[in-house]
């Protein structure tokens, strides 16, 4: 039919003539065409069948345990020959099949060979595993017969058969055969002498002795300190059995100095150092347990004799079984007869009633473990029954407010006998503790409420003897000190508390310090009513082996307590966190000081108030911007840091006066002497702890008040463009690249690293315990990702380089991040870096929680200790990186010629809520700081 043409459109093509199907014959082009096409798709699906049953990964025969494959060849080639016939079937026509077939047959010929490989590697996988189950076969029984050396020598010949078998059918060279044939048998050896150390060492010794040429060198040495470890133990274990032939002496409790005697008997003279430190550890243990002992049967004996002599009111006490009386002391004896000629009634013996109320006011922890039961002969029922009562409440941890405002009274009464001259131990004072207890007994039901500390002040004064002259109505006993903090006077002291109770008892004269000496070095020293800025405390200092101060705990007349710790993370560097609590034990803030070699800085966080920081360096404080905190907020703190300020204040101002007259200071100057108990010049207690130079009230903490003004002698470099250049009169080095140090100056003035920035935001990072991302171009940290440092000052500087490892990654891509991330208090620069011209960048980073701007001041590895400390770990980073393929050889080869020559860059960054930073080049040894720059 003709196309109709319309005006505009184009004239389409007539159809096309329909598809001939007379053409499909046997003998056509197209049938052939068909024929092939239709072979080829089903030896595709073939070809899939064949490896789902040989080579797929999941589900074919090479995917099966050695031992499984081996068992499935027959099944697998038996569902190969179905697979053909399945397939053949299916071809349509003799001409599919024809072409079919000699496809399919190629096919499993390749699957053949498959299967004969997964046989081959089957069986060898398993003949592995036969033997190193037969091996470990005979280590068992050479470690169960290490008594028959026959025994042993029949399973090492089994054991080098067994090897040198395998190397045959393995086909390995003579060396690779007898490494292997060594190495098995020093590994059957080996396990019979360690499995004879447990039982016998002295005959694993001669085991030993014997199997010695068959054993490595490595496993020799493993294997001897075990015997040497294992004789030691015994040698400890047959002296502390020795320990328990001590005799048990009804009239003395055990001493550990007569253990110690036992101990020193018992100890051969070649003794090692570490079997007497174990026989002396163990001393104290022993002495312990038999000290519990001891009182556990003096308190069954008095119960046994008290029940006796309420069966037997009428008895003569000689009537008493022998048994009984022989099981009570000579104290004990005596309570017996008092209670015998008061009827059978016990009556209190005051002085011991008197030390135990003592013990459970100084030390309620000693209190908690006595076994009040050995002294029942002497307390009286309800004495007894309060003092029960009270140990068992100190022993849960349960709040007792009776006892909390009875402690309270005893502490402020003990304070007012010191300061009227009064013997604490007088027979005047039994009669003043007697009348404090009646008063404040009396107390809650004269007024209808608990006493308020300032009530328990106001009763202790009626109870202290007036002073000549004194009127008649006399105040209440006034504070510590004047510097002392306002005592609320609505507060009850009866709060409940779930905590333990901080208040440690004053003891009632100053005595000499009381020295503890450890074994390993260290020492406890206790400081009995010391003065200090806000009144007299009790101070106890704990000391390391280097005889350093690790931690003081200082308690006053009030209850109020400073509690000090520190820590010295690297030479020359320290940190102190003094925590203040009240008489309740109640955090009211915590003050932390960080000294880092060139700056001290504090910040005092009150629980009710915004942190306050204050710095301080060789010129002396720095100005900052900070945050104020609610008024009296931070000089309440203050006022009860006076201790704290005394331990840390002359060690900083002595540090920073050392340093401003004979330069850099590296840390040695912290250290104490290295004989004689703590005093003046050790790194400890100043002038205000030693009893020896009693303590100046004029004289106060080196650190100026929070708020006041800064002194315009003190502004700083950064922000006034003061000289910043640390070595006047050194240009800056030659030969750094200045467009390099330009770029890293201009991202320190730019950016200003908050808190939270620096996160790689990736989904492609690392995830870290402290909660940062890591840019995967950093790598791992060298703590691992998984490290949490305990500290929170340390996990927010962890945090600081993190971000700065990421900043580093994402501004500066020529640089490859080779080291960062090192757990707290390990030596080294932050972060190392190294750009592909093999230029060293050492980046320390400065976490600040105020905002302050890092000055040339703070840089970092200013001393010599150091900064060969950061050259020597450097190197081995480098050599890391390059060993594992993280920096390339030309990078690391530059890098480490570089350090060799003394050419680096120091960049000291400002982290958290510090700005800026400073940049330091050196260039063969030659230091200058670069940015910021020098202004006339």
């Amino acid at each position: 039919m003709a196309s109709i043409m319309t005006d505009g459109l184009l004239s389409a093509a007539p159809a096309a003539d329909p598809w001939p199907r007379h053409e499909l014959g046997d003998d056509s082009a197209l049938g052939l065409q068909a024929d092939e096409m239709f072979a080829r798709q089903l030896d595709t699906r073939f070809a899939g069948e064949v490896r789902g049953l040989v080579t797929d990964p999941a589900t074919g025969l090479a995917s099966k345990d050695p031992e499984e494959a081996l068992a499935g060849i027959g099944e697998t080639t038996r569902l190969l020959g179905a697979l053909k016939e399945t397939y053949l079937a299916q071809a349509i026509g003799p001409r599919q099949k024809a072409l079919l077939e000699p496809v399919i047959d190629r096919r499993l010929e390749r699957a053949g060979g498959d299967l004969g490989r997964i046989v081959e590697q089957a069986a060898s996988a398993l003949d592995d595993r036969i033997v190193a189950e037969r091996l470990a076969d005979l280590a068992r029984d050479a470690t169960l017969s290490w008594q028959d050396p026959t025994h042993l020598r029949t399973l090492g010949r089994a054991a080098v058969g067994e090897l040198r078998y395998q190397g045959e059918r393995k086909g390995w060279d003579a060396g690779r055969t007898d490494t292997a044939v060594r190495t098995g048998l020093s590994d059957l050896y080996a396990g019979a002498v360690e499995a004879a150390i447990g039982q016998d060492p002295e005959r694993a010794a001669k085991l030993y002795d014997h199997a010695r040429d068959v054993i490595q060198p490595e496993r020799q040495a493993a294997v001897e300190r075990k015997i040497e470890r294992a004789r030691e133990e015994r040698r400890v274990t047959e002296i502390v059995g020795g320990l328990a032939d001590t005799p048990d002496d009804p009239t003395r409790r055990p001493d550990l100095d007569d253990y110690q005697a036992r101990a020193a008997e018992l100890t051969p003279p070649d003794a090692s150092p570490e079997v007497w430190a174990q026989v002396a550890r163990m001393a104290r243990i022993e002495q312990a347990r038999a000290d519990r002992a001891w009182q556990a049967t003096r308190g069954r004996a008095a119960a046994s004799a008290l029940d006796w002599l309420g069966e037997n009111p009428a008895a003569p006490l000689m009537a008493m079984p022998a048994e009984l009386r022989d099981g009570l002391s000579q104290e004990q004896m005596e309570a017996l007869d008092r209670t015998a000629m008061n009827d059978g009634r016990v009556v209190t013996d005051r002085d011991l009633y008197d030390r135990l109320d003592d013990l459970a006011v100084r030390t309620p922890e000693d209190f908690a473990g006595l076994d009040l039961t050995q002294h029942r002969l002497s307390l009286g029922d309800s004495d007894y029954n309060r003092l029960t009562k009270l140990q068992q409440a100190l022993a849960e941890g349960k709040s007792d407010p009776t006892f909390k405002r009875h402690r309270l009274g005893r502490l402020f009464l003990a304070e007012g006998l010191r300061k009227a001259n009064i013997d604490p131990a007088g027979p005047e004072v039994r009669h003043m503790r007697q009348r404090l207890d009646t008063l404040l007994g009396a107390f809650e039901v004269v007024e209808g409420r608990p006493p308020t500390m300032a009530d328990i002040r106001g009763l202790v004064s009626d109870v202290l003897p007036r002073a000549e002259g004194d009127p008649a109505e006399a105040p209440p006993l006034e504070a510590v000190d004047a510097a002392s903090p306002p005592q609320p006077s609505n507060e009850a002291v009866a709060a409940e508390s779930t905590g333990t109770d901080p208040i440690e008892a004053i003891p009632p004269t100053p005595p000499e310090p009381e020295v503890t000496q450890f074994d390993d070095g260290t020492r406890l020293v206790t400081r009995r009513g010391v003065d200090t800025e806000r009144g007299k405390a009790d101070v106890t200092e704990a000391y390391d082996e280097q005889h350093r101060i690790i931690s003081t705990d200082a308690t006053f007349a009030d209850g109020y307590r400073v509690e000090s710790r520190r820590s010295y993370p690297v030479e020359g560097h320290w940190s102190q966190v003094d925590t203040v609590r009240d008489s309740d034990g109640n955090t009211l803030g915590t003050i932390t000081t960080t000294f880092d070699g060139e700056c001290a800085t504090r910040t005092v966080e009150p629980t009710d108030g915004a942190p306050q920081t204050d710095i301080r360096d060789k010129d002396g404080p720095v100005a900052t911007a900070q945050n104020v905190s609610p008024a009296l907020a931070i000089p309440f703190l203050l006022e009860f840091a006076a201790i704290g300020a005394a331990i840390i204040g002359k060690a900083i101002g002595d540090t920073i006066a050392r340093q401003g007259t004979a330069g850099v200071f590296s840390g040695s100057e912290m250290a104490g002497p290295t004989n004689g108990k703590p005093g003046t010049g050790h790194n400890g207690p100043p002038e205000p702890i030693d009893e020896e130079q009693p303590v100046d009230k004029g004289k106060s903490s080196p650190w100026p008040p929070f708020g006041a003004p800064v002194p315009p002698n003190t502004l700083r470099e950064d922000e006034h463009k003061a000289p910043a250049v640390v070595s006047p009169g050194i240009p800056p080095p030659e030969g750094p690249n200045h467009k390099k140090l330009h770029a890293i100056a201009s991202w320190l003035a730019d950016k200003h690293l908050q808190a939270g920035t620096g996160k790689y935001p990736g989904a492609d990072g690392i995830d870290t315990a402290i909660g940062v991302r890591l840019d995967p171009r950093v790598g791992e940290p060298a703590a691992g990702r998984d490290y949490l440092p305990d500290h929170p000052s340390h996990r927010k500087g962890l945090e600081g380089e993190y971000g700065l490892a990421n900043d580093i990654a994402r501004h500066f891509p020529d640089h490859t991040v080779i080291d960062f991330g090192r757990k707290a208090g390990q030596r080294g620069p932050d972060v190392i870096s190294v750009d592909r011209d093999g230029e060293i960048h050492f980046w320390d980073s400065k976490w600040r929680s105020s905002d302050i701007s890092i000055s040339p001041s703070g840089r970092a590895h200013q001393t010599k200790q150091s900064f060969e400390g950061a050259r020597e770990h450097a190197e081995c980073s480098i050599q890391a990186a390059m060993t594992s393929g993280h920096l390339l050889p030309e990078a690391g080869a530059k890098a480490l010629k570089n350090l060799k020559s003394g050419n680096m860059t120091i960049v000291t960054v400002g982290t958290g809520s510090a700005r800026k930073g400073v940049v330091e080049q050196i260039v063969g040894g030659e230091r200058a700081v670069v940015y910021p720059e020098r202004r006339p």
